[in-house]
């Protein structure tokens, strides 16, 4: 994976800071950058947290399961 390596460098060479700290102190990761993120700020010893973000339609699923159980929509018969 050729990001793990750049997101390092960008971090390393403080590119990615701002005037007044020019090197990441924290990172704060979604769902889509976690696992490959989590190994550089392990090695670079940058403390993060990992939110587990979902799309609204992952949401209503979960929100809307239990009722879809209890019209007796899950579990799915098949018929063959």
């Amino acid at each position: 994976m050729i990001i793990k390596p750049v997101l390092k460098e960008m971090l390393v060479s403080g590119q990615l800071g701002s005037g007044e700290s020019p090197y990441i102190t924290y990172m704060i990761l979604d769902g889509l950058f976690g696992e490959f993120t989590i190994d550089v700020a392990e090695e670079l010893g940058i403390p993060c947290v990992h939110f587990r973000t979902a799309s609204a339609c992952c949401f209503w699923s979960f929100f809307f399961f239990p009722r879809l159980v209890d019209t007796g929509e899950i579990p799915i018969t098949v018929y063959v």
